[in-house]
């Protein structure tokens, strides 16, 4: 015979919000980054002598 119960906790995390921000800031980083990076990667140059 199984005696499962079930328990409900609540939790409260002082900064979440904080955290939470800075990862969407970082993430936001990155992809301007990636962005920046493919743009980079797709340019040419032309060296000229003289």
């Amino acid at each position: 015979m199984e005696n499962n119960k079930v328990i409900n906790i609540e939790v409260k995390v002082k900064g979440i919000e904080q955290a939470i921000e800075k990862v969407e800031r970082f993430n936001k980083l990155l992809e301007e980054a990636k962005t920046l990076a493919e743009d980079l990667s797709n340019l040419e140059f032309e060296i000229e002598t003289t």
